[in-house]
């Protein structure tokens, strides 16, 4: 098992591909901002100190909300490790 922490920041307007993870569950927590999260059709708003499980091959699509810079950290965990666990979906 692999796990990875990560900080990031997104500029505002700013959106990821839609995409799923075979085998890697994943926690996002908003330290600044606002996001917007679609899981598998269905609309989630995280506010700042706010967080979502997102489990492995679940449709997700993220987009920044608000005027304000986006920052979040997240947390992937590959279970079991495997190449290939990411897929984009246009």
């Amino acid at each position: 098992m692999s796990d990875e922490y990560i900080s990031e920041i997104m500029p505002p307007d700013t959106s990821e591909i839609r995409h799923l993870h075979k085998s890697a569950e994943q926690f996002f927590y908003v330290l600044e901002g606002a996001l917007a999260i679609e899981l598998e059709g269905h609309n989630h708003q995280l506010k700042q100190h706010e967080g979502l499980i997102v489990l492995p091959v679940l449709l997700i699509e993220f987009l920044t909300i608000l005027t304000n810079p986006l920052v979040f950290l997240w947390y992937h965990v590959l279970m079991p490790m495997r190449i290939g666990s990411y897929s984009e979906l246009s």
